[in-house]
Formats: C-alpha cells, sequence, structure tokens
C-alpha cells in the first residue's frame, strides 16, 4: 500500500468532528479557516502536502440586487484536482472539487478556490458535524408554515403562492411524486 494512503488514514483516524459554528445568509456553515485549523496540523504530523492542478475556471459577471441597488457581482465557478503527496515516498491520491464564489471585488476566485477546496476535504474524511441537525432536513410543513399541503401524488392539485408576491392559486398537473 502506497504511504500516501496509510497516512490519510492516520488523519482520518484522528480527525474530528468540525462544527457548524459560523453564521451568515441566514444559515450556519463550517468556514475554510475552521477546516484548515482542523487539518493542517494533521497533515504536517503524518507527511502530507497538498498541491492543486488542472483548475478550470469560468467568471460571469451578474447583476445582483444588493441593498435595493443593482451591482455588478463578480461569479467565478472552478474545477480542480487537489493531489495529497506523501513526503515519505511521494505517493499521490487526488480528488476533484468544485467551488462556486462571488463578490463584488475581486474575492470571487479565492472563494471559489476555497469551497472547492474545503469540500474535497468534508468528502475525503466525511466530516461530522457534531450533533446538529441538518437545515435541509426539516420541511416546511414541520417548519409550522401556514397553508403547506401534502404534495398530490398523481392527477391535479391546486398550488397557493404568496398574494404578496401578487400571485393566485392555480390549477397545475401532477405526475408522479412532488
Amino acid at each position: 500500500m502506497a504511504k500516501i494512503h496509510q497516512a490519510l488514514q492516520k488523519v482520518n483516524d484522528e480527525l474530528g468532528a468540525i462544527k457548524k459554528d459560523q453564521s451568515g445568509f441566514n444559515y450556519k456553515f463550517r468556514g475554510i479557516y475552521q477546516v484548515m485549523n482542523a487539518i493542517s496540523p494533521l497533515f504536517k504530523k503524518h507527511g502530507i502536502v497538498v498541491r492543486r492542478e488542472n483548475v478550470v475556471i469560468t467568471q460571469d459577471p451578474q447583476v445582483r440586487d444588493v441593498k435595493g441597488k443593482p451591482t455588478i457581482m463578480n461569479r467565478c465557478l472552478l474545477i480542480a484536482d487537489y493531489v495529497f503527496v506523501s513526503t515519505e515516498d511521494g505517493s499521490e491520491l487526488s480528488s476533484s472539487g468544485f467551488g462556486e464564489g462571488e463578490d463584488k471585488g475581486d474575492k470571487a476566485v479565492g472563494c471559489a478556490t476555497s469551497n472547492a477546496y474545503k469540500y474535497v476535504i468534508f468528502e475525503m474524511f466525511n466530516i461530522p458535524t457534531e450533533d446538529q441537525e441538518d437545515s435541509d432536513m426539516k420541511t416546511a410543513r414541520e417548519e409550522g408554515v401556514t397553508g403547506v399541503k401534502a404534495p398530490a401524488k398523481t392527477g391535479t392539485k391546486e398550488v397557493a403562492k404568496p398574494k404578496a408576491a401578487g400571485f393566485r392559486k392555480k390549477k397545475v398537473e401532477t405526475s408522479g411524486e412532488l
């Protein structure tokens, strides 16, 4: 077995949960600094270095509403290979990551790069979030949102849209589970 596999397994054995304790955009998350602070000492201890290769970047300026004003936001999509290398024998293991970033200044590429690396680490090491409930696990009905009905499996269903947004009830055809 290549030394990189053994070293990565040792890191996996020692790496604990990373709590989602940062907040923004109405949800909690684990930031890149939390990930780096957890993983970097273990990489040093077990002789692992990481390099990024084969970066594909697309940048697409888009107009967004920011605090009521149209603002040009730089949007970046990035795909990169992260190569984990053993300092002991030079063996390697590669993992691809996808990241997205958006910023009105020059930080979109950095944000996309951080996101890609962070998710490669999450997936490679299956890093738990402690005992926190996944915010996507609750349905609108469980959250107490009013006016939510169980979806019809097939046939015709009346769909209610918020009146404040200028929508009205309308009938839509459904097939299969919604």
